[in-house]
């Protein structure tokens, strides 16, 4: 989009025309806030988020896709089919990994379900020592009397 040039003296006049808004009339104002209000709402109806724009392009579909295959049985398999870009850009992932690219084969593997489940085991000690003197604390106050903590919880005699 190309601009106009404006002249310094045509910039000077238009300031002195500006009216800032608590010097104008109750009408005035409100007819110019909602006047601002339609104009935001309208900008951002034709604004389109990131999601929007990657939802869309993803979802163009074609046989002439597959033109950016490298490999040449995955682009022969996939031009018999109607791909997406993200089809394309999957196949593409698969031959990355099959040249050796460690983070497109995980990526690849991962998808299909395959990621290896790391297990941790931990010990946690939920009831401390501390914790322990308060509950009897608070047990002697209620008049209950109580025999050692077995597993997290205190038994009545």
């Amino acid at each position: 989009m190309s601009r106009k040039k404006v002249s310094e003296k045509s910039i000077e006049q238009g300031k002195k025309n500006l009216i800032p808004l608590n010097k104008r009339s109750p009408e005035e104002k409100r007819a110019i806030i909602e006047k601002a209000a339609a104009a935001r709402t309208l900008a951002a109806q034709k604004r389109k988020t990131i999601k929007e724009v990657a939802e869309a392009i993803l979802k163009i579909e074609g046989k002439d896709l597959t033109s950016c295959i490298d490999n040449e049985a995955l682009k022969e398999k996939a031009a018999k089919l109607d791909l997406s870009i993200y089809d394309v850009m999957y196949i593409k992932m698969i031959d990355q990994s099959l040249k050796g690219s460690v983070k497109a084969f995980e990526t690849v593997r991962d998808s299909a379900g395959d990621k290896p489940i790391t297990k941790t085991e931990t010990d946690i000690n939920i009831i401390n020592e501390s914790d322990h003197t308060l509950l009897n604390r608070i047990a002697n106050r209620l008049g209950i009397e109580t025999s050692e903590v077995i597993d997290g919880s205190y038994t009545e005699l």
